[in-house]
């Protein structure tokens, strides 16, 4: 009789099984980093939302202190979250999907920080 191959022997269920990958984290800094990105998308969205309020009235936005505030807590969200992905890789060996995408966001805001530190107007 000849020996058949099941699904969970192949080599594809046996990564996903064995190694530290897919789409949620289980470590900590691997939460850490996807909670800072979660956090990075809802100030996102509210400071998107002020921008359209506001829709650039000198008078609003020089006597409103909740928008450098925002703009400090977008900032230091997604570093934090660059910070502890980076650590969860490199510490852990963790590789999830998420992860990766928090850090794409703080790499967008390095560019960004950079530009205009760089290039100020």
């Amino acid at each position: 009789m000849a020996k058949t191959k099941t699904l969970a022997s192949t080599s594809v269920f046996w990564k996903m099984k064995y190694m530290k990958s897919g789409i949620t984290t289980k470590t900590r800094l691997g939460k850490w980093s996807v909670y800072f990105g979660l956090i990075f998308d809802g100030l996102m969205l509210i400071s998107l939302l002020v921008a359209a309020v506001i829709k650039g009235e000198s008078q609003v936005i020089e006597g409103n202190i909740f928008i450098p505030i925002l703009s400090v807590a977008l900032n230091l969200s997604g570093l934090l979250s660059l910070v502890s992905g980076l650590l969860a890789i490199f510490k852990n060996k963790d590789r999830v999907v998420a992860k990766y995408l928090a850090i794409l966001y703080a790499l967008a805001i390095i560019i960004f920080l950079s530009g205009e530190f760089l290039f100020p107007h």
